[in-house]
């Protein structure tokens, strides 16, 4: 089975261990970590909340780097376990917790014209396809603010607003070039290596970060 769902027992598991809640909220959310829903439990009454969420989605993004375009696809899953902090006992809160990361990301590009790879200039044909991808670490962590309290507050339903970023690792990308006359060539393999080392010189302390902005709706019981 996925790791996905046993994360989620454990994370059940998790929640059956903490004192019974005098308040709980249950609700679905929507952003940039894509659909899912969430459960908040009271910890300390209107101050502090536990708060487990979980996202499902996909992007599919057209990026242009150096004279490509890549068609990229991000299959988004990710689990997460909350603390919401409401300070002062009003909607504001400061949320910090972890995260489970299992998405996948990849990318194609198909040149139709000569393009540079490295310090060389190649044909379509002599490239072909150029294949790339990162892998992140499976866990993280997770900062951020918000508005909406999920467990405890006037009336049965209410609505929540998250604004933050899941930090992890450094990825580990890859890039290939495949299906060209000079694909498999030490010279392409050289080139093509030197291009991917240029774009981790250039973005690979940003690609640490997913921003997270995400609304929602939950009833309270």
């Amino acid at each position: 089975m996925k790791i996905g769902y046993w994360l989620a027992i454990g994370f059940l598991g998790i929640l059956a261990s903490v004192p019974k809640a005098d308040a709980v909220g249950v609700g679905a959310r929507a952003g940039t970590t894509g659909f899912g829903g969430e459960a908040a439990f009271e910890l300390v009454p209107d101050y502090l909340n536990l708060r487990v969420a979980g996202n499902y989605g996909w992007l599919d993004l057209e990026v242009h780097e150096d004279d490509l375009d890549y068609d990229s696809d991000i299959d988004l899953q990710t689990w997460m376990l909350l603390l919401d902090w409401h300070v002062g006992g009003g909607p504001f809160k400061l949320v910090a917790g972890g995260c489970y990361n299992g998405s996948e990301v990849s990318g194609e590009a198909s040149p139709n014209e000569p393009v540079e790879i490295g310090n060389t200039t190649y044909t379509p044909a002599q490239i072909g396809h150029l294949f790339a991808s990162a892998d992140y670490d499976t866990f993280g962590g997770y900062a951020g603010i918000g508005f909406g309290n999920l467990a405890s507050g006037r009336g049965r339903w209410t609505a929540s607003l998250d604004l933050g970023v899941m930090m992890f690792g450094e990825p580990d990308l890859t890039l290939e070039s495949r299906g060209g006359l000079l694909s498999n060539t030490p010279q392409v393999k050289r080139e093509v290596k030197r291009e991917l080392d240029d774009f981790e010189d250039d973005y690979i302390e940003w690609l640490r970060f997913y921003p997270v902005l995400s609304i929602g709706l939950a009833v309270r019981f």
